[in-house]
Order: structure tokens, then sequence, then C-alpha cells
């Protein structure tokens, strides 16, 4: 597809500016602005004190950290959260420039249209989270991983792995292409340079007053979150209990998430910890014992693990569908099957559109929807539902297209 580069610049601007003009929005800040004041926290903390050694309650893992102090040198100015909330957004746009000029690169014009088109369905959330690293570092993981540069593709991913956890989840499919070819030196240096990566970033955090039993206590922080009232986990079971209790479950708000009551079940929150790495490590089990891995990089596959994760998380927070997101303008288009990629594609920007409505446009109304003994399910309840129903649609016409061409 050919378009001239001012052409591309003109639209990235436009859309930067929507994005822009919809984060001054209250209909969106109101509800995206929460998490930016624990940002600022923690980056007051380490501006004023130069260490780690006093946080405590922190739930973010180490290279997060690290991102919400790039937006602290504001505090040389102005130390307040409205000068941080605007330095922050500086700071996303500036990471999202950098996903335009990656996908440029890789994709060319339709990978950076597609993007493009994704930012307008996502909305604004993208300024308001920290998701926009994490996904940087795994796009250069995978440029660099296709480009035969081992070394710091597995960097990369190391590194992103100290922002958030998931993208560890590919490791093992980079380990498994070095094994179909029987490269096992590079298994070794694989394993290698990917500690390297999580080693500085983590070894940064040690070294600046951070402590294990932080770091520790951060994960166990997202371990005692309730099972979240937009996973898709939660939607079978939101049905059960009206359709037996002729109520809607209590919600518990707990570990800055809104989920439901448990208790009618026979498992604890333990199960729902370890149920989607079960899915993903299945995934893998077919992956290996059939016949469709092949000795090359397929990005589809890399689709399919985060898509998997997140169907069978306990936690769906709208930001963590850009983990799929970041990877649509990666997907090879074959010119036979255009169609059906179209129709994937189509399929997820509805929904992010339907995410934008539960979250945050009426999430007000989602909540109130779950009042005390409410029997009722309100229209912002169904979006929820087919929000969930049409991520199950994606997971399965993508495994279709992706794992069996042929047969499509």
């Amino acid at each position: 597809m050919s378009l001239s580069k001012t052409s591309l610049y003109f639209l990235t601007v436009i859309v930067f500016t929507i994005l822009f003009l919809q984060a001054t929005i209250p209909l969106w800040r109101n509800h995206l602005i929460v998490d930016i004041w624990f940002y600022f926290e923690r980056a007051k903390h380490f501006f004023t004190y130069h260490s780690l050694s006093n946080l405590v309650n922190n739930e973010h893992l180490p290279g997060a950290l690290f991102y919400f102090f790039l937006a602290s040198p504001i505090f040389l100015l102005e130390k307040t959260l409205d000068a941080y909330t605007w330095t922050f957004f500086l700071l996303g746009f500036i990471f999202l420039a950098a996903h335009v000029l990656l996908y440029r690169k890789i994709s060319g014009t339709i990978g950076v249209l597609i993007f493009l088109l994704i930012l307008l369905f996502t909305g604004p959330i993208l300024l308001f989270r920290f998701e926009l690293a994490v996904s940087l570092l795994m796009l250069l993981s995978i440029y660099f991983f296709k480009k035969k540069k081992l070394s710091w593709s597995l960097f990369f991913l190391g590194m992103a792995t100290t922002i958030k956890i998931y993208p560890v989840l590919i490791l093992p499919y980079y380990l498994m292409i070095f094994f179909k070819k029987k490269q096992k030196k590079k298994i070794l240096q694989t394993l290698g340079f990917f500690l390297l990566g999580v080693g500085i970033v983590v070894g940064g955090y040690f070294l600046i007053g951070g402590s294990l039993e932080e770091l520790s206590s951060s994960f166990q922080f997202h371990a005692l979150k309730p099972l979240g009232l937009e996973s898709p986990l939660a939607t079978p079971l939101i049905l059960f209990f009206r359709n037996n209790f002729h109520r809607l479950p209590n919600l518990i708000g707990a570990y800055g998430v809104w989920g439901i009551e448990i208790d009618f079940l026979p498992v604890d929150l333990n199960f729902f910890n370890f149920l989607p790495l079960a899915f993903v490590f299945l995934f893998y089990l077919f992956l290996h014992f059939s016949k469709i891995l092949t000795k090359e990089f397929e990005i589809q596959v890399v689709f399919l693990i985060f898509l998997i994760f997140l169907i069978f998380s306990k936690n769906l927070n709208p930001q963590y569908l850009f983990w799929i997101a970041s990877i649509i303008p990666l997907l090879e288009i074959n010119q036979k099957k255009k169609n059906n990629l179209v129709l994937i594609f189509v399929s997820f920007l509805m929904i992010l559109l339907l995410t934008q409505y539960v979250y945050p446009i009426l999430y007000s109304d989602l909540i109130n929807s779950f009042s005390r003994n409410a029997k009722i399910l309100t229209p912002v309840i169904y979006c929820l539902f087919l929000r969930n129903f049409l991520l199950l649609v994606l997971l399965i016409v993508s495994a279709k297209e992706f794992l069996f061409p042929k047969r499509s």
C-alpha cells in the first residue's frame, strides 16, 4: 500500500490529537486518572528520598517503577499531580511515536494504519497506563529475533518482563524453535541474554534501595486480587449464580479491582491464579506434539499465546487487550486468506469499542448494576457479556485460521 510520508505523518498527528482530547474529557479522565496518582506517589517518593528503601505497599515491578521515574524531572519545576500527569502523557506520546516508527519498519504503511485504527478504538487509556513500555520492548524483541540478532532480542524480552510478567510467556516459544532446529547452544545463549535483561533492571532496583521482601509483596498483591468482574471467566459464573440464587453476585472491591464473590465455588483464588498458565502450557504441548510448529518464527503463535492467557485470566483490565493489539499490525497477510484476517481484525475492533463502553465510559453504571440483591441484567452488563463472547469467538476463529489454514 503506497502512502506518502507526509500523509502518514498527518494521520498520526490527527489520531494523537484525538487521544489527547479524549484524555482531557471527564468521561474518560475521571476514571483513568486514578492509576496515575499511584505512579505519581512512587515517582515523588524516589525523587524526594533518592531511594526505594522506605517505599511500602508497592504493587509494581522494578521495570514499571523505572518507567514512572522517567516523568519525574518535572518535579524540578513543580511537584503536583497535574504537572506529573501532563509529563506522563508526553512520555506516552513519545512511546506511541516509537511504536509507529517500528511498525513502519517491520510492516510498512499498512502496519502503521492498522495501529492507528487500533488506537482510535482503544481510546486514551494507554496514556494513563504503562503498557506502551512493555509492548515497545516486546516489539523490539520480536524484530531482532526475526533478524537473527538473538542477543538483543532476548535482552529486550528480559527487560520487558521486569515491567510486566506476560512477555515471559513467549520465551518457551523461542526455545522451542531452537530445539526444533537442534541448536542446543542457542538455547543456553537465549536464556543467558534473557537473564541479563532481567538482571540489569532488577539489579538497578536493588541498588536504589529496593528489597526482595517488597518485590515479593508486589507478586502477592496480584495473587490476592479477586476474580475480576470484567474477566471472561466471570461471565458464565455470573449467569450461573443468577440462575441458581435469583440475584447477581455481590461485588468485592479489593487490591485495586472490582471482583465477584466465589464462595459458592469449590475452588479458591489459587485455582484462578494458575488457570491461564495451565491453558498456555496445554497450548505449548499441542504445538510440541503436533506438526504445526515450524522451524521459523511465526507471529501468529505469539498472538494466540497472549489471547489464550487473557481469556482464562482472572483479571482482564482494559489495557491488557493491548497485549494482543500490539501484535495485530505484525500479522502476516496471506492474499488468499485476506478476508479471514479482515474478519479477525474487525472483530477485535468491536471488542475494543465495547471495552471502552464498559470501562471507563459506563463503568459507574456497571458497578451500580451489582448493588446488593440486584437481579436485573442491565444493558452495560450485556455489553460486557458480548465483549467476552467476542473474545472467545476471536480465539476460535484465530486458532482455525492460524493453526489449520488448509481447512479454513
